[in-house]
């Protein structure tokens, strides 16, 4: 019986809601996933869903 699969984009949108962190460590699971990891467009639609982070700094 084959492997029923997700959709590519789909599975984009759900690893979108996990933190970098993880991300970073979910690359080990499967060739795929890796593959996600590596594709420039995720890497854009990541950033585009996350909170942005500031930075301030100060000089006095």
């Amino acid at each position: 019986m084959p492997r029923e699969q997700l959709p590519r984009d789909l599975v984009g949108d759900i690893l979108c809601l996990l933190p970098l962190k993880s991300l970073a460590r979910f690359r080990a699971v499967c060739k795929e996933w890796n593959t996600i990891w590596e594709d420039k467009s995720f890497t854009n639609h990541y950033l585009s869903r996350t909170r942005p982070q500031f930075m301030v700094a100060t000089r006095d």
